[in-house]
């Protein structure tokens, strides 16, 4: 997963995490490469102040040629979400002074 990471200069809001000029993005799949992105984020976070903005994707399964059917039971959005809500919470645990956001797309 792309991991992207913006921060700027103070902004006019009281809070750093709803300020977009000083939020830290990081997207997370559950890889140990996307846990490690997010830790270093919210380090980042508490060193300059900023929010963390974590994301997460998700899209139905595909196949080719013919209509794949999908297994009863299966949820992407729910499965995505609960990935996100595993890590975020694990980074807020370590670090609590972080404003943490998050959104599943």
């Amino acid at each position: 997963m792309p991991i992207a990471l913006r921060t700027g200069q103070n902004g006019n809001m009281n809070s750093p995490g709803n300020d977009p000029a000083r939020r830290i993005v990081v997207g997370i799949d559950g890889s140990p490469s996307s846990i490690a992105a997010a830790e270093w984020a919210a380090r980042q976070a508490e060193l300059t102040q900023s929010g963390l903005h974590a994301v997460t994707t998700w899209h139905p399964p595909t196949s080719f040629g013919y209509p794949m059917p999908i297994p009863e039971g299966c949820d992407p959005a729910s499965d995505a979400t609960a990935v996100l809500d595993d890590a975020v919470a694990s980074l807020r645990s370590r670090h609590p002074n972080v404003e943490i956001h998050t959104s599943v797309a």
